[in-house]
């Protein structure tokens, strides 16, 4: 693999990791199975340029984001305590690991949001 198409994977996968995306929902959003997505991610695909185009796309970004050569990106780590509190309150704190993932997500779309409003 070309060194460009490593530097095009790392940042894409910096980004999604950061991120906390699913990877398997991204896939179905690009209509591909998540073993495909997967073999993209890991650079078994050559078509490393289009897969960073499309993605995204799909993630609401500009087309070049991943490939442009300032690529700036640093995952900033945010603690919904206030979030998480009240949803373990009321939930008796009995929050199973996947309504723990799903608030998580949540809190994501919620700075998304803040950010591009």
């Amino acid at each position: 693999m070309a060194s460009n198409q490593k530097i095009i994977l790392d940042r894409i996968n910096l980004y999604l990791d950061g991120e906390g995306f699913k990877k398997e929902r991204l896939a179905k959003r690009l209509g591909k199975s998540p073993s495909a997505f997967y073999a993209n991610l890991s650079g078994k695909n050559q078509k490393v340029a289009q897969f960073a185009v499309e993605l995204a796309e799909v993630l609401g970004l500009p087309p070049s984001f991943f490939i442009e050569e300032d690529f700036q990106y640093k995952a900033e780590q945010t603690v919904q305590i206030g979030l998480m509190s009240s949803i373990a309150a009321f939930s008796a704190g009995e929050l199973s690991e996947e309504g723990r993932q799903g608030l998580e997500q949540i809190g994501r779309i919620c700075d998304l949001v803040n950010i591009y409003s």
